[in-house]
């Protein structure tokens, strides 16, 4: 039985379309107020929101050790944009209006999710996400980000293995090729322990 990709071909192309005219119902209003006060506000609400989530999940609450790309962040100001444009909708329109916007807001938090699951690769095809198939975790691959010799051969290995449907995890980490960074990378890539009440941890293999 074949499995869809949600990473390359058909369904993410389909996604990004329906996602995109989505967005175009939600900035299409005639109102001047709309496009001078209301749009800018929803942009600049939206960029802070992103912006300075990234800085609490990174630097403050430290959940991620990788810096947010750049890529994941666009779109996750697109779906927050989305939101707030729906919401703004509701002042002075009809209940097609609210409901043809909180309809295509969905759609854009959703294409949103896709494309963020197309950088990531977490999901690599229909069976995946639905839980009929489980995926392999093939690799680990982690390099300093200021290692110039195999930065760009393990981006190279990571996105070939993202376009295969293969589960990679990629890691950068301060430094370059050196024992500052060999360090950490290899602790990152241990199985962690498991620890019972009484104290007694055994690694899970």
């Amino acid at each position: 039985m074949r499995d869809w990709s949600l990473i390359d071909g058909i369904i993410p192309g389909a996604v990004m379309i329906v996602g995109a005219l989505a967005l175009v119902f939600l900035v299409a209003r005639r109102e001047r107020s709309w496009w001078l006060i209301k749009m800018p506000i929803a942009l600049a609400v939206s960029a802070a929101l992103v912006l300075g989530g990234a800085y609490l999940v990174k630097d403050v609450l430290q959940l991620f050790p990788d810096t947010l790309p750049t890529e994941v962040l666009v779109w996750l100001g697109v779906a927050v944009f989305a939101v707030l444009l729906a919401i703004l909708r509701f002042p002075g329109s009809g209940w097609w209006s609210r409901l043809g916007g909180v309809l295509a807001a969905l759609l854009v938090v959703l294409t949103a999710a896709a494309q963020i699951n197309v950088y990531y690769a977490q999901y690599p095809t229909v069976g995946v996400l639905i839980g009929a198939d489980k995926p392999v975790l093939v690799d680990l691959k982690q390099v300093g980000d200021h290692d110039s010799t195999y930065r760009p051969q393990q981006q190279e290995v990571f996105a070939a293995c993202r376009r295969a449907g293969l589960k990679v995890e990629y890691h950068e980490l301060p430094g370059a090729h050196s024992m500052g960074v060999w360090r950490p990378a290899l602790v990152q890539a241990l199985p962690q322990p498991r620890c019972g009440v009484a104290g007694m941890c055994r690694r899970s293999l």
